[in-house]
This record gives structure tokens, C-alpha cells and sequence, in this order.
């Protein structure tokens, strides 16, 4: 999964964590599905017609990948090294 991760999500999600406490994984989770849904947002609106655009989304929202990532909470990126 972490060729799927967001540029800068580490520091966002680090962000998210530091408002919402450090063991708040809901609030990564509810992040990701914005993420999701802003992405499929974006796709609907690039769209040249509505019919094209309701079929772009669906395919994009059935997807396994879109689907099965779209709501997980990503954690990994945040650990770092210990020393």
C-alpha cells in the first residue's frame, strides 16, 4: 500500500493526529475516506457530461484498490527510527 500514499500525507496525517490525539486512528480513518471523497469529487467534475461523469465515479468507487484504501488508516508513515 505505500506506493498509494499521498504526497505530504505523513505531515498531514501528523497534523491530524497532533489536533486529535496521538492514538486517534478514527481520525485518520475519517481523513482518508475525505480524501476519497474529494477525490471522487474531482473526477466528476472533470467530466465532460453527466452521464460520463456518474460512469467515471462508479468505476473509480468500485474499484478494489480505491475501495479497500480509501478508508484505512496509514500509521506507517509516521514511525520513524528509534534510537
Amino acid at each position: 500500500m505505500q506506493d498509494t500514499w499521498l504526497p505530504g500525507y505523513h505531515i498531514l496525517a501528523a497534523a491530524v493526529l497532533r489536533l486529535f490525539g496521538l492514538w486517534q486512528l478514527g481520525a485518520l480513518k475519517a481523513l482518508g475516506a475525505l480524501i476519497g471523497v474529494v477525490t471522487l469529487a474531482c473526477v466528476y467534475a472533470l467530466a465532460p457530461n453527466g452521464r460520463q461523469a456518474r460512469l467515471a465515479v462508479a468505476l473509480l468507487a468500485l474499484n478494489p484498490v480505491f475501495l479497500f484504501t480509501s478508508g484505512s488508516a496509514v500509521a506507517e508513515p509516521l514511525a520513524g527510527p528509534r534510537c
